[in-house]
């Protein structure tokens, strides 16, 4: 299981821990918390995080055991304001995170910039708009955790 994992990774099962982020994309194995995008007609309001850039630290000796992440968090919902509202739990619970996520350590996790927000058109009569805000996160963590996942 590395940091990254679709269902059984660090930052999911951190995430599924957090009552705000769990009482809007539900809990367990229905938590809606996808990598890279969500599953085709994913009731909203869902999660989805992507891995994005990132670099191992080394020394002398070698490498350092650290790695920086960028992490992109992007909330969808069927408003703007319910997907701001999932963006700043997701938000409350990642800034400034350190210590245990799942078999991870975090060495520190800092909101870059300010969100951005905007909306996905309709793809067809059967479909809605969705309303998307995203936050990117540094997120310095060991090594060891990271996958491919």
């Amino acid at each position: 299981m590395g940091m990254f994992d679709a269902s059984t990774g660090d930052l999911v099962t951190y995430l599924k821990t957090q009552s705000g982020v769990t009482a809007l994309v539900g809990a367990a194995t229905s938590a809606r918390i996808y990598p890279v995008y969500a599953k085709e007609k994913a009731a909203l309001p869902y999660l989805i995080y992507a891995q994005n850039g990132g670099e191992s630290f080394r020394h002398l000796g070698g490498g350092s055991g650290a790695r920086r992440t960028v992490l992109q968090v992007f909330a969808y919902a069927a408003t703007q304001s319910g997907a701001d509202e999932l963006a700043e739990q997701s938000r409350q619970s990642l800034a400034n995170h350190r210590g245990a996520m799942g078999s991870s350590n975090v060495l520190d996790c800092q909101q870059i910039g300010t969100a951005i927000t905007s909306f996905d058109e309709a793809e067809d009569a059967s479909d809605s708009r969705r309303y998307w805000t995203m936050i990117v996160f540094d997120l310095y963590h060991n090594e060891t955790a990271v996958s491919n996942g």
